[in-house]
């Protein structure tokens, strides 16, 4: 029989390790402010301005020129908005 060799032995690069403080609790986001001009910061601002998924996605795709796979993307940034408590569940659903 044999065996087939793990990729670096089975251990994760370092680069992809996280910290053991950080392993008890998932990534929460902290603020809306993000590196100023990436992608998340503006559409947490347009979330925040009480844009709909579709208004946020059309800004998206004028100024940053993503495709139609990214569809997901103002969801994705409105559900961390609620996780972190910087909006209430009700505000995301009703402006979703």
């Amino acid at each position: 029989m044999t065996t087939i060799a793990k990729k670096n032995n089975g251990r994760s690069s370092k680069k992809n390790q996280r910290s053991a403080k950080d392993t008890s609790a998932p990534r929460v986001l902290k603020s809306v402010e993000g590196r100023e001009g990436s992608m998340s910061s503006f559409a947490r601002k347009l979330i925040l301005e009480g844009k709909t998924n579709e208004e946020v996605f059309a800004a998206l795709v004028k100024k940053f020129k993503v495709t139609k796979n990214h569809r997901g993307y103002p969801s994705w940034y409105r559900r961390q908005l609620v996780i972190a408590k910087l909006i209430k569940a009700d505000f995301a659903e009703k402006h979703a």
